[in-house]
């Protein structure tokens, strides 16, 4: 992540867990936190944070992925979630439906053709 003319890098280690259990079919597991969930590669911060630069920003999934330091398809990944989220959002009621400038008038500069041609 930059951090002045340098850059700032986070490592986090994940401890892996045993179970003893002979029952259990899970058998390892790593530590989890909410904004770290198992087998992800990225916080969900960051996560976030790069979908958003495409979608809020008008970047490209290319230019954000190098600005960001992840790989397109993880930044194609994050613009899906954040795209998502938009497209998803329920839209306003319309109160009023109107067509201006179909039948040649209201600065339509182009005068309606005869017959419908």
């Amino acid at each position: 992540m930059p951090y002045g003319e340098s850059g700032l890098e986070f490592r986090r280690h994940k401890r892996r867990w045993w179970c003893r259990e002979p029952g259990c079919p899970r058998r390892s597991f790593t530590e989890q936190i909410p904004q770290l969930p198992a087998g992800a590669r990225i916080t969900m911060r960051l996560r976030d944070a790069a979908g958003r630069r495409i979608r809020d920003a008008a970047s490209t999934v290319i230019q954000a992925a190098r600005d960001l330091h992840l790989s397109w398809p993880t930044e194609m990944d994050a613009f899906r979630t954040a795209a998502h989220e938009v497209t998803q959002a329920p839209l306003p009621e319309v109160k009023v439906l109107g067509i201006d400038g179909a039948d040649g008038r209201a600065g339509n500069r182009t005068p309606p053709r005869a017959n419908g041609c």
